[in-house]
């Protein structure tokens, strides 16, 4: 998507929540939408707390819910515990979820927790049950989400050559930028640059956008007075690969999230 087109359809899914909550106020699914608006395209972090708080009320057995909290919301401003919290409640409410498993793997990972976060990945036993139950890999071996992020943790393990397959299985037809520059890192790491450089050639977008002036902040956040001072996103933009061009994508780099908690109050 361009930026003019998700803004578009941003709009519409926020007319939407609105017009669903005049018909009745007491539904939780529009808050929650709102919340995760407010959040991820808006940087309304007061707004996107409230609507997300009072989804959960409406509705506490949620799982997504507590997936969009925790994810969009509580990593984002560096509330950590309580977005890892966030994280196990979904899990419990289901477990069979792939994606709300990695998840819950990566809040590991934001708490320094390396060994757990990849154990959550094979196996994991649900809180007041005696029996394992089977991990993210094996419920789905090839989900690009996982693979991504199992492949992320040995790179930073410095474990190149095992990170090296999973994120050939990450690479999917979009064929998203952060993606390719991992796997394009990992091979150097792994001592094959040969491959490392025929992936840049082959994909010079995957970091083109590094060097991409960033869009305009949303106006409601526009400080002109504070112009000297770079804002958030440009700031992000050169520190993090995994800018893009229609929104900041969520980053497992203990860099960008330290990047994140020093600008929570923006």
């Amino acid at each position: 998507f361009v930026v003019s087109e998700v803004e578009r359809l941003i709009d519409r899914a926020k007319a939407a929540a609105l017009t669903a909550l005049k018909l009745d106020s007491t539904l939780a699914a529009p808050f929650a939408a709102l919340g995760d608006i407010n959040a991820v395209y808006e940087w309304d972090w007061a707004a996107a707390d409230r609507n997300f708080r009072r989804s959960l009320a409406l509705d506490p057995n949620n799982a997504n819910t507590h997936h969009w909290y925790n994810e969009d919301y509580l990593v984002t401003v560096g509330r950590l515990p309580e977005a890892l919290a966030e994280a196990q409640r979904a899990r419990e409410l289901d477990p069979l979820s792939v994606l709300i498993n990695v998840n819950y793997g990566q809040r590991l990972y934001h708490a320094g927790r390396l060994e757990e976060a990849v154990a959550e990945m094979f196996e994991w036993r649900q809180r007041g049950t005696p029996f394992n139950q089977r991990g993210v890999m094996a419920l789905d071996s090839s989900f690009i989400v996982a693979n991504e992020f199992l492949g992320t943790i040995y790179l930073f393990q410095g474990r190149a050559a095992e990170a090296v397959p999973l994120l050939e299985r990450s690479i999917d037809q979009a064929r998203h930028s952060i993606n390719v520059a991992l796997l394009g890192y990992a091979y150097a790491k792994a001592g094959r640059r040969p491959k490392a450089e025929a992936l840049l050639r082959d994909h010079p977008e995957a970091v083109s956008h590094l060097n991409a002036p960033p869009p305009p902040l949303p106006s409601a956040h526009r400080r002109p007075r504070r112009s000297p001072r770079p804002c958030s996103r440009r700031t992000w933009a050169h520190s993090c690969p995994c800018w893009h061009r229609a929104r900041p994508r969520r980053c497992w780099r203990p860099s960008c999230i330290t990047q994140l908690r020093s600008r929570r109050s923006i």
